[in-house]
């Protein structure tokens, strides 16, 4: 899967606008990453029916008090959303032109991803060390197998950036040419609006 990423980054270069001149994402490429949109938010729409049906069918559900979540997910979340900035930076910098920006703004979405991950091995260990019955609370239980669900995503996500990255050293992005920088701005982007939906659905509640 992130190796289809990293071959729609090596399609022909883009149309370009009839109007504008701006260039288009290639058609291929839009079809292959909204294929791939979907497929994986089919995923996480399943994971969260289980959860909404283990939570209304467990008889093991805790009250709030059981749902304590460390307050290190505001950090982690801050931290998500500040790659999704950097990479909408990192599109616009190749679609002007500006290499150095484009540099920095995929420097800093990698640091931050870097920084979302150490921060979800902190929160995974903290939330394991206040819940004492932690083989008995199945929220703790679904909070865990939702996060690594979403870590993993995230894990395949440096493949793609990595190799982003590696090209715009290269200086191979040009305003032209810059599908591969789009397409991976579009998986940060939905892997955000991921965390974003669980955040606000499930893990609000339990922190407020």
């Amino acid at each position: 899967m992130f190796l289809g990423l990293i071959a729609l980054d090596s399609s022909d270069p883009p149309p370009r606008h009839p109007r504008h001149g701006d260039p288009l994402p290639s058609d291929v490429g839009r079809f292959g990453m909204i294929i791939l949109m979907i497929s994986l938010g089919s995923l996480f729409v399943a994971a969260l029916c289980l959860y909404a049906a283990v939570q209304a069918y467990s008889a093991q559900w805790p009250d709030r008090a059981g749902r304590a979540l460390p307050p290190g997910l505001w950090l982690s979340t801050l931290a998500l959303i500040g790659v999704s900035g950097a990479m909408h930076g990192a599109v616009r910098s190749a679609r002007f032109g500006n290499q150095r920006a484009l540099r920095l703004s995929i420097f800093g979405a990698l640091a931050l991803a870097i920084a979302f991950m150490a921060m979800q091995v902190l929160n995974w260990r903290a939330i394991q060390l206040e819940a004492a019955t932690i083989n008995d609370n199945m929220f703790v239980k679904m909070f865990i197998i939702l996060t690594v669900l979403h870590a993993a995503h995230i894990i395949g996500g440096f493949v793609p950036l990595i190799w982003c990255l590696a090209n715009t050293l290269r200086r191979r992005y040009t305003p032209q040419r810059h599908d591969g920088v789009v397409w991976c701005a579009w998986y940060w982007h939905f892997l955000d609006g991921v965390w974003m939906t669980m955040f606000a659905l499930i893990f609000l509640p339990s922190l407020v």
